[in-house]
């Protein structure tokens, strides 16, 4: 993984690049589909160049399989026409499948340097309003991704909807993931998406031909609906017996539905979401989306910006039983606060999906 930002002390990446080592032990990367500021001629030659590498069998979210930093001033020269021409030079791999392309955003808790999203959790600018919450102030990074998914129809998905199981979907059932493994949405993931929830209700994820399919969920990149105002429970949403109606698609009991109108009601207008991606259906750098079944890939250029530049975010909160709220007008703040820090940076990556 390499990475690029100021020379001067203290200065912290804003672009990075992953690329696969050679069996001659080289690595060889580009990077591309970029736009700059007029400026940037200026900022070059006061650039650095970073670089560290990922244990061949490690996991990449964790800290302790990469190595340590090295570091080295590049000195770099800009011709006229270079950027036009580099702004038209994407290299990831054609899509042997329908596909299409989203853009998602984590933060790291553990070290100073992204940790990408095999076997993650990432979330769209909207979802994200929350974690500004959540992880408070501090430099840590915040990395945006483009990501190209397989346009398959799944049926039985019930993440992208707040009641029931829906056909048809591009994404499937969304998965909590936790340092490397990913399994059934758990509690706070569930209430986020105002779906019921209950610890009964891993059964029914467990079940392959279940409302909740892990099988689909451990091969395709999964999805869960954030309605705003966004929402945060941390117990018990329903009843056990209602669980079972919802997911059977039954009708529901007085009592359940009066249970599940704790939710504050949903702007309709507006929605986020959450993403889980399984390693299981990783392209990888090298292979193209529906090559040998896989399902999704990272480009391999990202963006990092950091909690510390969104400036004026809001982190205000209403506290409700079993949880919190966060305003439809906070969520929606707090991104465009996130996208005005991304667009501050000297040098930029194309909107996802354009070359």
């Amino acid at each position: 993984a390499f990475h690029l930002g100021p020379a001067e002390k203290g200065g912290r990446p804003f672009l990075g690049v992953t690329a696969a080592v050679s069996a001659a032990g080289i690595a060889e990367v580009t990077l591309a589909a970029l736009e700059a500021d007029v400026g940037l001629a200026s900022l070059l030659p006061r650039l650095q160049l970073g670089a560290r590498a990922l244990d061949r069998k490690g996991f990449q979210g964790d800290p302790g399989h990469w190595s340590t930093d090295a570091e080295t001033p590049v000195q770099c020269e800009i011709f006229e026409g270079y950027l036009e021409e580099a702004a038209t030079t994407d290299q990831t791999p054609p899509s042997l499948v329908p596909s299409h392309w989203v853009e998602l955003y984590r933060y790291t808790l553990e070290g100073q340097h992204p940790d990408f999203l095999v076997d993650h959790n990432a979330a769209d600018i909207i979802g994200t309003g929350w974690h500004l919450y959540l992880v408070g102030q501090g430099p840590r990074p915040w990395t945006r991704y483009c990501v190209e998914v397989a346009t398959v129809s799944m049926d039985n998905v019930t993440t992208l909807d707040t009641i029931g199981g829906r056909s048809g979907e591009r994404f499937a059932d969304y998965q909590s993931c936790e340092r490397g493994k990913c399994h059934c949405a758990g509690l706070i993931d569930r209430s986020v998406g105002r779906q019921p929830w209950d610890p009964g209700v891993s059964a029914i994820c467990e079940n392959k031909k279940g409302p909740l399919s892990k099988e689909q969920s451990s091969k395709h990149v999964g999805k869960v609906v954030i309605k705003l105002p966004f929402v945060r429970k941390e117990g018990p949403i329903t009843p056990p017996t209602a669980i079972v109606a919802v997911f059977a698609g039954k009708q529901l009991s007085p009592e359940a539905k009066v249970d599940l109108v704790e939710y504050p009601p949903p702007d309709d207008l507006t929605e986020g979401g959450w993403f889980s991606l399984p390693g299981k259906g990783d392209c990888g750098a090298q292979r193209s989306v529906g090559e040998s079944g896989c399902t999704w890939h990272r480009k391999a250029s990202y963006e990092v910006s950091y909690f510390d530049y969104f400036k004026g975010v809001r982190n205000g909160t209403t506290p409700i039983h079993n949880g919190i709220t966060i305003s439809t007008a906070t969520m929606l703040h707090n991104a465009q606060m996130m996208r005005e820090a991304y667009a501050r940076s000297p040098l930029r990556l194309l909107p996802c999906g354009e070359s």
